[in-house]
């Protein structure tokens, strides 16, 4: 079985050289370290990404299911994403830069989504 089948949480790092600057490096190392704290890496997937396209605002992290795009993460802010964000259920709000459940709720829809019927007629 996939280990991404068994996990409950996806972080997205960015890689590109202008993130890798700023520390992205670092977060990464971060973000394993305390996952590994907190008996979390193996539910947990962590995969660094070309980029992000949020370059000013990097090291830029994404927290997947939730949606929630953190900017500036440095190392204290990646051990916050994983005790405060993954473990206790709540925002890092100093960090957050986009909430994507927030945005998807504000769509003509409500942000909800419905079941497609994939039969064929």
């Amino acid at each position: 079985m996939s280990r991404l089948n068994k996990s409950v949480a996806h972080i997205l790092v960015c890689d590109h050289k202008h993130c890798i600057k700023r520390g992205a490096r670092e977060c990464i190392k971060q973000l394993r370290t305390s996952l590994r704290e907190h008996g979390l890496r193996r539910s947990v997937v962590v995969t660094t990404v070309e980029c992000l396209d949020e370059c000013d605002d990097g090291p830029v992290v994404c927290v997947y299911p939730d949606g929630i795009w953190y900017r500036d993460v440095d190392e204290n802010c990646a051990r916050d994403i994983i005790e405060q964000h993954l473990i206790r259920n709540r925002l890092v709000s100093r960090h957050v830069m986009y909430d994507m459940a927030e945005a998807r709720a504000n769509l003509s829809s409500g942000g909800k989504l419905e079941k497609a019927d994939d039969t064929k007629e």
